[in-house]
Formats: structure tokens, C-alpha cells, sequence
């Protein structure tokens, strides 16, 4: 773990894997997305952040993710902060998340997962 006890393994594939956090609310404006990444394994991983609208818990178009870039070059040696901002234009149901790229495909650690609306934390 980053800072505590645990953190989540997001699994590597030949395909491009995806946590996402539970549907919510967002109301118009920007955002802010911090956590810290670690490659499991000597692989090593590649990680976007990103977000998706949601209909009804699913991605209602398919193809909606919105990423920024990729950080790329994760090892298993340290911790790597990666930070994205984004501007909700339509308040609605949306889920952030982070993929798990799948080049180089190997499974990758994440903690302290925060984001933030101006000054307020939403999920900490």
C-alpha cells in the first residue's frame, strides 16, 4: 500500500482493463483525480485516468471514455502520483475510473484515490 493497509490490483491483459468507481452525480465544472500507482510485477504497467457517463449503471454509447494521458513506465520499485484534470460540461450520472493499459499489460497496484470538485473532496 501507498499509505495504510491496502491497496487495489487491477490486472493486466493483452485488452485494456478498467476500475471504476460507483455512478454519481457530477454537477458542471472542473475536476481534479489524484492516486498513486505501482507496477505488481517487473512487467511493469501503464495507467489513464478517465471518466464515463453512465445510464442505468452501463455506458450508454460504448465508446464515451474520456482519458487523460497516459503514464506510462511504472515499476515496481516506487510509487507514481498521477493527477487529472477535467471540466464536466452536462451535469449527469458519470463514473471515474482508471485503466490499466494494456501495453505493457501487467497487473498494477492503486491507492489514495481522491477527487476533488474546486476545494470539496467527493471521494477520498
Amino acid at each position: 500500500a501507498h499509505s495504510g493497509k491496502y491497496s487495489v490490483k487491477v490486472a493486466g491483459a493483452t485488452q485494456n482493463k478498467r476500475l471504476g468507481y460507483r455512478e454519481m452525480t457530477l454537477k458542471t465544472g472542473e475536476y481534479t483525480v489524484t492516486f498513486y500507482a505501482k507496477a505488481a510485477t517487473t512487467k511493469g504497467a501503464s495507467v489513464r485516468a478517465g471518466y464515463v457517463p453512465v445510464k442505468d449503471g452501463a455506458n450508454p454509447s460504448g465508446s464515451d471514455y474520456k482519458y487523460g494521458d497516459f503514464v506510462n513506465n511504472i515499476t515496481n520499485t516506487e510509487w507514481v502520483k498521477v493527477t487529472y484534470t477535467f471540466k464536466i460540461e452536462t451535469e449527469g450520472p458519470y463514473s471515474v475510473l482508471v485503466m490499466n493499459v494494456k501495453n505493457p499489460g501487467g497487473d498494477v497496484l492503486i491507492d489514495d484515490y481522491t477527487l476533488t470538485f474546486g476545494d470539496t473532496v467527493i471521494i477520498k
